[in-house]
């Protein structure tokens, strides 16, 4: 049995189908009349073949009359709901059926498809941000000499693992920023460590290892490397997202300032400062 849809999905559907028939009258026979409103056979033939989404292309030739018949009767049933919102004044009073209908108008728009990026793009955009993409997580443990460092990483090579770089930094650390969390600097990209620790945590190529004791102005570090996001292989899939939205949204400005070249909008902003909550 049919499931009626909420108002918002009844309005949004109907477009699909109960558009005034001035664009579709002379070239479409009228197939139902509801009030005032014509659904053509154009717009309902349109309305079967994406009645499954766009992955979904069914054979119209096997639908029964039947079948047509009770899915005009959905749109009919959404056609009256539609009608009877419109007369509720439902458009001008609920926000979220706005902006559903605005997001159903720009899918309707990009429906073409959306431009994606080449792979010569996503390639210089990660050449032009590598300095903030690629990053590495490491934990350390801080010593105040040397001698101190080659004691401690001495007992780490007894046993090689990250849980006892852990527990070692716990032990001997001297930065009370980290110690509680076993060094753990968390994920950080070049630029935002001292040059020497820098370059010697981004020379190493390897992970679950342990450098040489590192010299910085703050002492002698034992770096253990515990994550790597470095390489293009590892960031080309968001770059291609974050671009292939970026065209988005530069057609969705595209559409509105075209919408708004053709409207004419007047605000008036003495009444816009008097609204009071």
């Amino acid at each position: 049995m049919y499931k009626k849809t909420s108002i918002v999905m009844s309005i949004l559907t109907v477009a699909a189908c109960s558009n005034s028939s001035i664009n579709t009258a002379s070239t479409s026979p009228t197939i139902a009349t509801v009030n005032q409103s014509k659904i053509t056979q154009e717009n309902f033939r349109d309305r079967l073949l994406n009645k499954g989404g766009p992955a979904v292309v069914p054979d119209l030739s096997t639908i029964t009359v039947d079948q047509k018949l009770k899915e005009l009767d959905q749109v009919i049933e959404e056609e009256l709901v539609l009608q009877d919102a419109v007369k509720l004044g439902l458009l001008e009073k609920s926000t979220r059926l706005r902006r559903e209908i605005m997001r159903e108008y720009f899918q309707y728009k990009l429906q073409g498809g959306i431009e994606q990026p080449t792979p010569e793009e996503v390639k210089e955009v990660f050449e032009r941000q590598k300095e903030d993409l690629e990053k590495v997580r490491a934990a350390h443990i801080l010593l105040s000499t040397k001698s101190e460092a080659e004691k401690v990483l001495k007992e780490y090579q007894e046993n090689p693992n990250k849980d006892h770089f852990f527990a070692l930094a716990k032990k001997y650390s001297k930065d009370s920023a980290t110690q509680a969390s076993g060094g753990d600097l968390k994920w950080f990209t070049r630029a935002e460590m001292v040059p020497a620790f820098s370059d010697a945590v981004f020379a190493m190529q390897e992970t679950d290892r342990i450098s040489s004791p590192v010299k910085t102005e703050f002492g002698y570090h034992l770096i253990y490397l515990i994550g790597d996001k470095r390489g293009f292989d590892q960031h080309k899939g968001a770059i291609r997202i974050a671009l292939a939205k970026k065209n988005k949204a530069r057609i969705r400005d595209e559409v509105m300032a075209e919408l708004f070249k053709q409207a004419n909008i007047d605000v008036d902003k003495q009444q816009v400062a008097k609204v009071n909550f």
